[in-house]
């Protein structure tokens, strides 16, 4: 059933980017991965967008979407690769991503025997028109090789991505301010803090889905609106902008986070009670005078 789905998935894909007008794509090292991504703006035909034509609010409701995006595919640049050679180690970093590019470009249009619908690629590479990566040489000198590849004849736009170059700079400075830093480092850092504790226990994460449920059942929404429970928190220590998003699912779950801090805490079954005065006092304070962090 997964090959099944796998291969509509790319069949899908494929349809997709035949009928694409114009294609951007991306790349971005992962570890010893190459993540190749597409966005994709589509033909008018393709999605029932014809001069405007449509004249209600139904007839826009059913038009299919103007843009796609999605994985093209992914590479994997170390470890066991296909090819480990003296030869291939020695290739120019540039040139060896752009020949990667070019790899999963042709793996996309494979069918199930493992052929390549020649014309097909043809198509999607002539349409490509624009390349991004992050600001290092190597990825710019990549889109460099790609803009004068015959196989690309289109490409005319090789873009950077400042995303990448602001996290790292401003990573140092939000950790060396005094109150940043030392709520990063109790949140997050330490030995024991408390989002990787969260996240390493199951025990912990089942406490706050049901801190969770008491809090939406009691005001109706979490911070910032928040209307649904959150399952996983999405921390990963070793990429700094891995933490922006837990940051903000802590900041939404500060009201469970705390009476699930406060089960934690009550050690006797008779001090249950005080789980329930605990999260119906900060609830229905709104969380406004809690302490930083919660428990000291």
């Amino acid at each position: 059933m997964i090959s099944v789905m796998h291969w509509v998935t790319r069949s899908l894909r494929q349809k997709r980017l035949k009928q694409a007008k114009c294609i951007s794509i991306s790349v971005d090292d992962r570890a010893d991965f190459r993540t190749v991504r597409y966005r994709c703006g589509m033909l008018a035909g393709s999605c029932g967008f014809e001069g405007f034509a449509a004249t209600s609010l139904k007839e826009w409701a059913e038009m299919g979407q103007l843009i796609h995006e999605g994985a093209l595919g992914v590479f994997r640049s170390g470890g066991s690769a296909e090819t480990n050679t003296i030869e291939s180690h020695d290739i120019d970093k540039s040139q060896s991503m752009a020949d990667s590019i070019l790899a999963v470009s042709r793996r996309a249009f494979e069918d199930l025997e493992g052929d390549v619908d020649e014309d097909g690629l043809q198509q999607f590479l002539q349409q490509v028109r624009h390349f991004a990566a992050d600001q290092g040489t190597a990825a710019q000198k990549c889109g460099q090789i790609l803009a004068n590849h015959e196989a690309l004849a289109n490409l005319v736009w090789v873009g950077q991505d400042p995303a990448h170059q602001v996290r790292i700079a401003s990573k140092d400075p939000l950790h060396a301010n005094e109150n940043f830093g030392e709520q990063w480092q109790r949140l997050f850092n330490e030995r024991h803090a408390l989002i990787p504790d969260i996240q390493s226990s199951e025990v912990w994460k089942s406490r706050l889905l049901a801190a969770q449920n008491y809090v939406l059942q009691t005001v109706g929404e979490q911070g910032a609106g928040l209307q649904t429970v959150m399952r996983t928190l999405s921390f990963a220590k070793q990429r700094f902008d891995s933490t922006a998003t837990p940051m903000m699912r802590y900041c939404c779950m500060i009201r469970a986070i705390a009476i699930m801090c406060a089960m934690q805490a009550c050690d006797a079954p008779s001090s249950a009670f005080i789980i329930v005065l605990l999260g119906t006092k900060l609830i229905g304070d709104r969380g406004k005078n809690l302490p930083s962090p919660i428990f000291d």
